[in-house]
């Protein structure tokens, strides 16, 4: 049987979902209007929206691929607990819009399974990628997990790799073809070589923040083996996909420590890889252990908010 703490969350009912809802919604106005200057309201309310929008497509990658075997609530759950306790989500705009972006591409490129003919979909995928890389070079660097998820996917052929060249290529053409008619000086690239510098951030952690990032990490290595023990009751392209999200997490994770000062950037791609890796174990082992662990994360992360709110 599914214990009683977890499976509340799995499929909530009306109050509970109430009382989630506005949780979430103190917690944004909070922000909105006393953590921040009031010149920041209007983005914050843009980075709201973006979030909707966000958990809106986390919901639909779970439904439609079946990343998790059951119908649950837990990755928007999770999601939306993440994003309103880590106080850098709200620095800036563009690491939410980049989000709805890479989660289209997600949906894109899973859509694109064993399929060798899928041309349209490769330079949509391209694309997307190369016109945020324009907003922040940084996002060049997703690149190299498109072509690995295409291969892991079973969909790399001569037609789709030279379809994503194509959708890579087009919006740098028409942007630097832009800035040298206007005689305009191109930084991108430089910036993104100015932005490496290889560092250990865990360092540069308050304390509260060090003992919250440490509870994190051992909570998600433990949902690891969870995941792993019980992935062989997934079937092949459920296990493909787990994989895939398992190795963008370590490549975006390897990454902000050669580009630290760009982790904002990539923080609600690591939010959005988090609820869904923690959702998988959480939803489907169905033991005392993973309860605990469940409701250690939830009030660990509600703990941490408070402390962040009224002491630091």
């Amino acid at each position: 049987m599914k214990t009683p703490a977890v499976q509340k969350f799995i499929k909530p009912g009306l109050p509970l979902i109430i009382v989630t809802v506005l949780f979430f919604l103190v917690s944004w106005s909070y922000n909105i209007f006393f953590r921040f200057e009031q010149g920041s309201i209007f983005n914050t309310l843009i980075i709201l929206a973006c979030t909707i929008l966000n958990g809106f497509l986390i919901a639909f990658i779970n439904k439609k691929f079946a990343i998790i075997r059951t119908r649950t609530f837990l990755p928007v759950l999770i999601y939306f607990l993440l994003v309103t306790v880590w106080k850098r989500s709200f620095l800036d705009i563009y690491p939410h819009f980049s989000l709805s972006i890479f989660l289209l591409c997600l949906i894109i490129l899973m859509g694109m399974y064993k399929n060798r003919n899928a041309v349209v979909p490769a330079l949509w995928l391209n694309l997307l990628i190369s016109s945020i890389s324009l907003i922040n070079p940084i996002y060049l660097l997703l690149i190299p997990i498109i072509y690995i998820g295409i291969i892991h996917l079973q969909s790399m052929s001569l037609k789709v790799f030279l379809s994503s060249v194509m959708g890579l290529l087009i919006p740098w053409i028409y942007y630097l073809s832009y800035q040298f008619y206007m005689g305009n000086e191109i930084s991108n690239i430089s910036l993104l070589i100015d932005e490496f510098h290889p560092s250990i951030w865990i360092y540069e952690m308050l304390p509260h923040e060090m003992i919250y990032t440490g509870l994190a990490s051992l909570i998600f290595i433990l949902a690891m083996f969870g995941i792993y023990s019980n992935l062989f009751n997934d079937s092949l392209q459920t296990r493909k996909y787990i994989n895939l999200y398992v190795f963008i997490f370590v490549y975006l994770f390897l990454l902000s420590f050669l580009f630290p000062s760009t982790l904002i950037s990539i923080l609600p791609i690591f939010v959005f890889l988090t609820s869904i890796l923690l959702s998988h174990p959480f939803t489907l082992k169905h033991t005392k252990f993973t309860n605990y662990l469940f409701l250690l994360f939830c009030g660990m992360n509600i703990l941490y908010m408070i402390y962040d709110i009224l002491i630091a």
